[in-house]
């Protein structure tokens, strides 16, 4: 979604030292991904709203063999495909969906759309093997 790239790109004009770069990535294409070579780190932000995306975003999370967060705003069924993704790739000790709270007068500047509104929001951060 637009507002998780505009939440990324925020964090990486906050610390320009660090040299981050924000995309929009098409994780079902896994030539795209593959594509953009190694990775540091790899940000999913509201990917899990549909099961093949949800997958997607677990083969991706297991394809880079870099450090994956990915957060999401409470799908189930989604981090269910995602989780059981990564369990069929043999990654059975996953981890699983941490509850970290958000400020809601930050996300107040953007758009959720749909009438979301979110105090928690579920990260998974697992680093890769390296």
């Amino acid at each position: 979604a637009d507002v998780s790239l505009d939440l990324l790109r925020r964090a990486a004009d906050a610390a320009p030292a660090r040299g981050m770069t924000v995309r929009r990535l098409d994780f079902t294409d896994r030539g795209q991904v593959a594509a953009l070579g190694a990775f540091d780190v790899l940000v999913a932000s509201d990917t899990l709203y549909e099961e093949a995306i949800a997958r997607a975003t677990a083969r991706a999370a297991h394809d880079c063999a870099c450090q994956c967060v990915v957060a999401d705003p409470g799908r189930p069924d989604g981090r269910w495909a995602f989780l059981d993704e990564l369990r069929a790739l043999g990654r059975a000790e996953s981890g699983a969906f941490a509850p970290t709270r958000v400020d809601a007068a930050e996300l107040g500047a953007f758009q959720l759309g749909a009438g979301l509104a979110a105090a928690t929001i579920g990260i998974w951060d697992e680093t890769g093997p390296g």
